[in-house]
């Protein structure tokens, strides 16, 4: 997918001044090969916020 949506909790005044660019998306492809899989997406966040949902959990990836 091209978007992805996360819901995050955290304090007041910590959710207050997070900026997008301190989330990041990840897919680990460590250690694949060729062929396709269906890989959970893993998310990064401050110490201080916890991920609640993220729509899509997982993405379909393509290793040629």
């Amino acid at each position: 997918p091209s978007r992805v949506t996360i819901t995050v909790r955290g304090s007041r005044e910590e959710l207050g001044t997070l900026q997008a660019n301190e989330i990041a998306v990840l897919v680990d492809l460590a250690g694949l090969g060729p062929g396709q899989y269906k890989l959970p997406l893993h998310v990064d966040t401050p110490a201080a916020v916890d991920v609640s949902k993220v729509v899509p959990e997982t993405v379909e990836v393509r290793i040629r």
